[in-house]
């Protein structure tokens, strides 16, 4: 075989394999599409899941609701809304007693959810109960999760001396849900270099 025709066969095995590659990507991405247009309510109340709040649909003195990503792109898409980040055991609220409008993506849903509700579904945040991102907030601070309520809070707002390196702890438990939860403090005890104390919050190392 002569050097042109090796070159030739060369170039079609690399046309042919990009073909390939271009024929997977576009697959996984119709895949990925569709998944994120189908609502996750048949799924039950899910262990973890993104959420939104709609403040077009849900007005401030309304009873709370939350939105799946699903959701948030086909029936609130142009809506004002706020990244709830993510929640346990929560369902889809839209299309359900608290909208106007039904659902586009699963139209038969149960009047009222069993789900759980926080000031996030406001839009506020913390202790402080402001917005995230702050537009009136001009100080560089870190967020930090409740691994229990899953209230997001400023680490100045943590009522501790100094907030540990991220590479020290996991998870935090805060200072309502150490409350709640004493049985918490037990766990330190027994697993000493897990649980670090900072006076009222408990910063935990998972492994």
């Amino acid at each position: 075989m002569s050097y042109t025709s090796c070159v030739v066969v060369c170039i079609k095995h690399m046309v042919n394999t990009s073909f390939i590659i271009f024929i997977i990507v576009v697959i996984i991405i119709i895949i990925v599409y569709c998944c994120i247009r189908i609502c996750v309510l048949y799924k039950g109340y899910m262990q973890r899941q993104a959420l939104y709040a709609c403040s077009t649909c849900i007005a401030e003195d309304s009873e709370p609701a939350g939105i799946c990503l699903a959701c948030s792109l086909t029936c609130h898409d142009g809506h004002q809304l706020t990244e709830l980040y993510t929640k346990r055991n929560f369902r889809c609220d839209c299309g359900n007693s608290k909208f106007s409008e039904s659902c586009k993506l699963f139209p038969e849903k149960d009047a009222l959810n069993e789900n759980c509700y926080n000031h996030n579904f406001r839009g506020l945040y913390c202790t402080c109960c402001r917005p995230y991102p702050d537009p009136d907030d001009t100080e560089d601070d870190v967020m930090l999760q409740c691994i229990v309520c899953e209230d997001w809070f400023h680490g100045r707002h943590l009522i501790v001396d100094a907030v540990p390196d991220e590479d020290d702890f996991d998870e935090v438990v805060c200072e309502k849900c150490l409350e709640h939860c004493h049985f918490i403090r037990l766990y330190s005890n027994h697993f000493p270099g897990y649980f670090i104390l900072f006076d009222i919050y408990y910063f935990v190392k998972l492994c």
